[in-house]
């Protein structure tokens, strides 16, 4: 049996190779490590925030955009008549400006980021408490547990324990 990677240093043989890549065992295992991480609760709710935030955000800058812009159409044969065209056409780009500005705030780029930081501050948290974290997610589900069961070592249990004492 020759394992991945392995090297003959000296000597003769024969090898019947029975298996390579994901059908060997190195490729097996590789396989069975690699999975699609699951979308949470919380990730799947944050997304549809951002999608929402977006779509307003484009909508509101949409109308900013038109009820700015007939107001300049409304203001060229009055206030603008006697400007120079280049400055008309600055005033229009401030327009165009403020509408693109107001997409680019609306759009939540910030919010993955404020996420992991929550996690990474209710992990340590966690940790303080003497609760072991080894994935950052986990404290996502512990945030809506209501009762926690373990026995005396702190293992969590099937949630089948007799209450000895109340604090």
């Amino acid at each position: 049996m020759l394992i991945s990677g392995s090297k003959l240093l000296s000597g003769q043989g024969k090898a019947i190779v029975t298996a390579v890549g994901v059908n060997s065992m190195h490729g097996k295992i590789m396989v069975s490590l690699s999975h699609e991480p699951e979308v949470t609760p919380l990730q799947a709710r944050l997304d549809n925030l951002a999608d929402g935030i977006s779509k307003y955000g484009i909508l509101i800058a949409i109308v900013l955009f038109f009820v700015l812009f007939f107001k300049f159409c409304a203001d060229l044969t009055g206030r603008y008549e006697h400007i120079p065209s280049s400055e008309k056409g600055s005033k229009f780009m401030n327009i165009l400006i403020t509408a693109i500005t107001i997409v680019v705030v609306a759009i939540p780029e910030g919010l993955p980021l404020a996420v992991t930081l929550a996690l990474a501050f209710a992990t340590t948290r966690m940790t303080k408490d003497g609760n072991l974290v080894r994935v950052l997610k986990s404290c996502e589900t512990m945030g809506g547990a209501t009762a926690v069961c373990s026995d005396k070592t702190g293992t969590l249990t099937e949630n089948r324990m007799k209450v000895v004492k109340e604090n």
